[in-house]
């Protein structure tokens, strides 16, 4: 016999049961609208490295140190793997000014972490997989602008046990998880790992919370920097690893994000660049149309970064005579042509990049323009118009990076540049054993997906700018 009591015992559960049905009818929502971060320009925020009163010159030159910095630390983990003497060697002939580090890195993102709301900027790294904070009580800390994370702060942060399943080498200091990290140029990071709520803006002012990702909380920091110019304004404290390990973000929230992320820069406009979207999972869309036809490409597999094959450069369609090899990712780790939206302009090795400067003279010279020289500039080749050129009109010549499998077409506009009555062409050499790397200028108008589960690269030309 069903009494009253039993009546209501059952109503409270149905209540129940449909709170918590839309609970998470509401949270497949959210995922089924996918994951977005902003990502922002390091010339927008960071007044360390780009102050206000910068010229367009000098910001360029900025981003040049800042990309050779990052690139010059990649040549020397490549010269260290392939050396016995792998702390002393250094390549010779790139001595950025900016300090050399894994960190110079041009994009940032900023997200809410833990219940303290604490709000970092963070460099957004596609070659590593880890991310990391310094938090409060450190030793040998780099300064940033209103403090470190505090874990104690935070009510529902966790530090993880040598039994947690990211704990990966169990190192272990009273049975809580070791974080160690070493980079190549000297940097040393000695903590916790933990597990903290991260909230991702992206646009929405709720933003989506999830309770437990792991990350490093270091609590010594020696010789970290993130391309010189650090000091009490510093706003980065970290970074957020968009690589492909287990602990990657992408690997964490792999249900949400699919193993999968989008993004589309916008022409850079100075003086402070524009902000945009890196999206996750079903938000990481794709479209063509007749016109703009989708391209796809592998990844090369099993690899830190995003590196693809590309087996030559053409300007004006007209096939540069580079030797594809240069190209090539070697067996000792050196070479290779990675896609890097951390670097500004496209770095290219001396032998390939030299080709392309002879080509580009070649293309001026009808026009009696010819290289400056004399007069310190932000790249290494850059043209004044000559007056002689009269009413003639003067084409800049496109590019097209050629894969294996698929062709990215460069409009004038990403590979020459107006600064200050000069026209310079916005690509670099960097040293020669590379690697090659496709910098943020020349993805710039176009959609890249990158899909680690595939194991593929999609791209589609697309005017960038997402509010």
């Amino acid at each position: 016999m069903v009494t009253m009591d039993m009546m209501k015992t059952f109503d409270k559960l149905y209540v129940a049961a449909v709170a918590l049905f839309i609970y998470f009818l509401s949270m497949s929502i959210k995922t089924i609208y996918g994951l977005r971060i902003e990502l922002v320009p390091r010339t927008s925020v960071d007044s360390v490295l780009f102050p206000k009163n910068l010229t367009i010159e000098e910001i360029h030159q900025r981003i040049v140190d800042l990309s050779r910095a990052r690139t010059f630390h990649l040549a020397s983990a490549s010269v260290a793997k392939s050396s016995q003497n792998t702390l002393n060697r250094e390549p010779e002939t790139l001595k950025p000014p900016i300090s050399s580090s894994p960190l110079a890195i041009l994009y940032l993102t900023k997200m809410s972490i833990g219940s303290s709301k604490f709000s970092p900027y963070l460099v957004v790294d596609t070659g590593v997989y880890d991310t990391w904070l310094q938090c409060e009580g450190c030793k040998s800390c780099f300064p940033v602008k209103g403090g470190s994370f505090s874990a104690q702060q935070s009510k529902s942060y966790h530090a993880s046990s040598c039994n947690d399943p990211l704990c990966f080498d169990k190192s272990c200091f009273r049975n809580l998880c070791s974080y160690n990290w070493m980079y190549r140029d000297g940097g040393l990071l000695k903590g916790v790992l933990g597990t903290d709520s991260f909230t991702f803006n992206g646009g929405n002012s709720t933003g989506i919370t999830f309770p437990t990702l792991a990350f490093g909380c270091a609590y010594e920091s020696q010789n970290i920097i993130f391309g010189g110019y650090i000091g009490s304004e510093n706003v980065i404290s970290g970074v957020f690893g968009l690589g492909a390990g287990q602990r990657s973000i992408l690997k964490q929230l792999e249900t949400v994000t699919d193993l999968r992320f989008s993004y589309c820069l916008p022409s850079w406009t100075f003086p402070n660049g524009s902000s945009t979207f890196l999206r996750f999972g079903p938000d990481a869309q794709i479209t063509g149309d007749d016109k703009r036809k989708v391209q796809t490409i592998s990844l090369m597999p099993n690899m830190s970064r995003y590196y693809v094959n590309v087996t030559g450069i053409s300007v004006d369609e007209k096939r540069l005579d580079i030797n594809p090899g240069l190209f090539k990712l070697k067996n000792d780790g050196s070479g290779g042509f990675a896609i890097d939206s951390g670097v500004g302009p496209t770095l290219l090795v001396p032998d390939a990049y030299s080709v392309l400067r002879t080509q580009m003279i070649r293309n001026f010279f009808r026009y009696a323009w010819h290289p400056i020289e004399g007069k310190e500039t932000p790249y290494d080749l850059c043209f004044k118009a000559a007056s002689s050129a009269g009413n003639i009109d003067v084409k800049i010549p496109s590019m097209t990076i050629h894969f294996q499998g698929g062709d990215l077409a460069v409009g004038s506009n990403s590979v020459f540049e107006s600064i200050d009555g000069l026209l310079c062409l916005i690509f670099q050499p960097t040293e020669q054993l590379g690697p090659n790397l496709l910098g943020a200028f020349q993805q710039a108008n176009n959609r890249f997906l990158f899909d680690v589960k595939k194991s593929t690269v999609s791209f589609v030309p697309e005017t960038c700018n997402e509010k």
